[in-house]
């Protein structure tokens, strides 16, 4: 049997995909309802709010850094 060359059979794959009946699709799953919290769980996320500890300065200078070189590389197009 002859290996058919990926120019060949991509043709057929789309003419194929475009003959079929339109159907519905879904964008996007949807959002889940966010549970609530109850007791210990409820105590200790109020508490982890409440005491929040900003990152030190050479850290914070750390991650600028490296997020500037990563804006110099990449390009998105949005």
């Amino acid at each position: 049997m002859k290996k058919k060359c990926y120019i060949c059979i991509v043709p057929r794959i789309y003419r194929a995909g475009t003959q079929k009946k339109k159907e519905k699709r879904i964008m996007a799953k949807p959002i889940k309802e966010t549970p609530v919290l109850y007791d210990e769980d409820a105590y200790r996320f109020e508490m982890a709010a409440q005491n929040v500890v900003p990152l030190p300065k050479e850290e914070r200078e750390e991650i600028m850094a490296a997020y500037e070189k990563v804006k110099v590389c990449c390009t998105f197009a949005l």
